[in-house]
This record gives structure tokens, C-alpha cells and sequence, in this order.
């Protein structure tokens, strides 16, 4: 059936989705197989119009009393960025071939970032750019008649998640655990949401990836005993009788509206289990050992000189056992210091170990 060969893909060859991503400048190709001769399609081509809508077909993206403005699309020309007055989609063009004896319609065009020269994603407003987020059928329309379409998915960023595809996500991130490698992966459920405004309480879920259950119910023994004899754990540590254990480490994010940080913990988890299944089975990552000339000059000047209004300078107190290395923030387009986390020059103020 030649109608399944309806493709939409990202041309860019940064190696992102086939998906239109708010914070990715890329450029893309959707092809449409139609009913008409080349030479109808050549002439067509000049005429028609591309319209982005919400697909009907596809299950809810969101819930609707939560984000009851989610835009009702139309056509490329008129979607535009957060500011109100830049054109999201750009360099709109259409042309008309034959392939394997189908013609197709195609459309070549742009994107520009949604949130003008902040590749953050800004979770300011409560994430109203959830509004034009979703899934969506790109439509080729002419003389009021659609030609044909294809389907594609509008979100953030590419590995962005809504909670219900978390759930969905840690689902089978467990089933491929379970199913791939030796490590011991559960979910549970550390309790609900308060579930106000009428709103369903939903699970806030959590992840237990180790190397065996063993490993964690020791650590729990572990916990328990500090909790109700600490001196005599102490002891314990002391003597070296307490044996060979695991410390834990989490990784969370702090505030429910930065949701990057739950996507990269799910990245993160993912990149565990998947080296587990590999036949390397080994991780490769850089080790930050110290600062550089330019890092040591980078850290006094965002700290400010101690003892003044607003230095962050290191405390006595902490002095000889913080390091601050993750403290270097990056630059906002315009040169400024970013005042929340951005891309930083990890070898221009840090010396590095590849590991």
C-alpha cells in the first residue's frame, strides 16, 4: 500500500527525533503520496497549503482542564514563537516527484526555537508551552481539499516525557532489566500527589537500580540500625565488621516544574541498564579533578569577594572539604551569567580525566 510510505523526518543529521522539537533549530521533509500525475503535482505544488492540527486519532497528550488553551494548530505559516510575533516554521517549500512509479507532494521547512535565544526551555508560566505540544497530522491542502497527510509529535525537547509517559517509561524500563541483565531494577511509589482542584492524586514514583537485591536489603539493614543504635554502627564501620555494603546515591529533581531533570534521570537509568545488556559493559565518563587558571578565576568572580552583600563566597566552615566543582555556571545569549544551569566550556575552567 502505497499510502503507508507517508514519511516526516528531521533533514538536519544532528541525529535528534523525527519529531518537531520547541528548543531545536532543524530543518525537515515531509512526503505525501497523492492521487495526480507529476505534471498535476508540479502544478499543485505551488498552491497548497501545509496545515499542522491536532491529530483526533491519537490517544490524549495532555489533560484538558489542566491545559485548557492547547492551540487548535493551522497552517505552518501562522504558528508562532513564544513572543507572539516570530514565525515558528520558516522557508516553507513544496515540490512534486515520482518514486517507484507514486508521485508524491513534498514540503522542505524550518523551525525556529519556540523560546527565541533561550535553549532552556523555560519553565516560567507553568510550562505554557505545553499549549502547542502534542500530537499533530501535517495536511497538504488545496481548493479546500486535503491531498493527503502525515503524523508527528510536537514536545520541548526530544526526550521530553508528560507523567503518564513516564509511567509508561519506567514500565518498560524494569521489562527490559528484567529481561536483558543480572541488575535488580524496581519501581515503587513514595506516595501520591495532593490531588486539590479537583485534580486525579497521582503515584510519585521511584527507581531502585542495583546490582542485586541483596545489595539493597543490606543497605536497609544498614539504615535501620543507624536510626535506632547508631553508636554501635559506628562501631561496626570502625572494626570493618560491618563487611562490604553499597551507599546509595539519588538523583532527583528539586522542584516538580523543572521536569529536565526527571528526563535525564530517565536517560541516565536507561544508559545503566543498557551498558548492563552490552557486551562491554562498561561506562565511559570524564572525572573532574580540579579547575583550571580560567576556572579558579571564574569561580571568585561569580562568588564575589567574602563578606560582601551577595557573595556566595566558600565558608570557613565547609573550606577544606568543598570543592565547588560544579559551581561554574554558563552564559545567557546576551554574555551574562545564567542564572540557572546552561551549557558550560567543561574543558576551558575544569581539568578532566577520561574514564
Amino acid at each position: 500500500d502505497v499510502y503507508k510510505r507517508q514519511v516526516f523526518e528531521n533533514t538536519s543529521g544532528d541525529g535528534g527525533s523525527n519529531g518537531i522539537s520547541l528548543s531545536a533549530e532543524r530543518t525537515f521533509q515531509a512526503s505525501i503520496p497523492v492521487d495526480m500525475t507529476e505534471a498535476e503535482a508540479k502544478e499543485a505544488a505551488s498552491s497548497v497549503t501545509w496545515t499542522l492540527t491536532p491529530d483526533a486519532d491519537a490517544p490524549d497528550y495532555l489533560d484538558d482542564t489542566q491545559f485548557p488553551n492547547q492551540t487548535e494548530g493551522g497552517p505552518l505559516s501562522a504558528w508562532l514563537c513564544q513572543d507572539g510575533e516570530t514565525p515558528f516554521f520558516t522557508d516553507v517549500a513544496t515540490a512534486a516527484e515520482t518514486v517507484d512509479g507514486q508521485v508524491y507532494l513534498t514540503v522542505t521547512f524550518a523551525n525556529q526555537c519556540y523560546f527565541g535565544d533561550d535553549l532552556s526551555v523555560p519553565h516560567s508560566n507553568g510550562g505554557s508551552y505545553m499549549d502547542v505540544c502534542g500530537y499533530f497530522t501535517l495536511s497538504a491542502g488545496l481548493d479546500g481539499k486535503t491531498l493527503g497527510s502525515v503524523d508527528l509529535k510536537v514536545a520541548p525537547y526530544d526526550n521530553f516525557h508528560t507523567m503518564s509517559e513516564i509511567y509508561d517509561e519506567l514500565d518498560a524500563l524494569v521489562d527490559y532489566a528484567a529481561g536483558h541483565t543480572d541488575l535488580y531494577v524496581e519501581q515503587f511509589s513514595m506516595g501520591q500527589s495532593q490531588g486539590d482542584n479537583g485534580l486525579e492524586s497521582l503515584d510519585m514514583p521511584y527507581l531502585i537500580v542495583a546490582k542485586d537485591k541483596a545489595a539493597v536489603d543490606k543497605w536497609q539493614e544498614i539504615k535501620a540500625e543507624a536510626e535506632s543504635d547508631p553508636t554501635a554502627l559506628l562501631k561496626k564501620l570502625e572494626s570493618g565488621a560491618l563487611g562490604d555494603y553499597q551507599v546509595p546515591v539519588m538523583y532527583s529533581n528539586i522542584h516538580a516544574n523543572e521536569v529536565a531533570a526527571s528526563d535525564g534521570i530517565l536517560a541516565f537509568a536507561w544508559m545503566l541498564v543498557e551498558t548492563a545488556a552490552s557486551e562491554s559493559g562498561t561506562i565511559d565518563y570524564d572525572k573532574l579533578t580540579g579547575f583550571t587558571a580560567a576556572g579558579k578565576a571564574e569561580l571568585a568572580e561569580q562568588m564575589g569577594p567574602a563578606g560582601e552583600e551577595g557573595s556566595v563566597a566558600v565558608p570557613d566552615l565547609v573550606a577544606d572539604d568543598a570543592t565547588y566543582l560544579g559551581y561554574i555556571k554558563g552564559e545567557n545569549a546576551d554574555g551574562t551569567t545564567a542564572s540557572i544551569s546552561t551549557q558550560v566550556e567543561l574543558e576551558k575552567y575544569l581539568s578532566l580525566i577520561h574514564i
